[in-house]
């Protein structure tokens, strides 16, 4: 059902399901710049066309059409929408080098927790953790499931956080406010950036 797919859940009554929680997810839909949405728009129709030619909306297309319908236009405007909200909800997949590192050069023992991107997911429960550039939990990868654990003591009624990148410990408060607005559509408001925690190098 289309209209119960879409249907937005609030607080009091959120319907805990993977379909709801990646849908609802923010998207910025009206800050995104004319030249990402063509992009995403050219990326949702070349994935409609795909489909098409899959015979996946019934008979395959194999030559292109000139009208689209109605079940076409559905899942291009959904495809259209799940490529906007995957660019401020994905997390990166990482793993650790340093067993990697040590086999190379035996002689250095020093652990010096380096790690490499795998990949891209989408976890929608842990998307809905806001941002701290002061976090205050850590995660790790088993497999395909994200593990998060605290990072320092959380006390009862604190809220739960997570890094979107930019480390209080380690980058200024301006470039990361700048790089926060840049990338995630928000003025940062965390406890870090308005006391101006000062990093480690201060």
């Amino acid at each position: 059902n289309k209209e119960t797919l879409f249907a937005s859940s609030s607080a009091e009554s959120y319907i805990k399901t993977p379909q709801h929680n990646m849908l609802n997810l923010v998207a910025h839909h009206d800050q995104m710049k004319l030249e990402t949405s063509l992009w995403i728009l050219i990326s949702s129709a070349c994935h409609l066309r795909t489909l098409q030619i899959s015979g996946y909306f019934g008979a395959a297309k194999l030559k292109p059409c000139t009208s689209l319908t109605e079940d076409e236009l559905y899942i291009c405007g959904l495809s259209f929408h799940v490529f906007e909200l995957l660019q401020f909800n994905m997390h990166g997949i990482t793993e650790a080098t340093d067993h990697i590192e040590a086999e190379r050069r035996a002689a250095i023992k020093d652990y010096e927790n380096k790690t490499r991107l795998g990949g891209n997911a989408l976890y929608p429960t842990f998307a809905l953790f806001n941002h701290s550039c002061d976090n205050n939990t850590h995660k790790y990868f088993a497999g395909r499931t994200v593990v998060v654990i605290a990072s320092k003591n959380i006390c009862k009624g604190d809220e739960v956080t997570e890094g979107y990148f930019p480390s209080a410990q380690c980058i200024p408060r301006p470039q990361r406010r700048t790089w926060l607005a840049e990338h995630y559509r928000f003025d940062c408001q965390c406890r870090a950036c308005m006391l101006n925690q000062p990093n480690l190098q201060e």
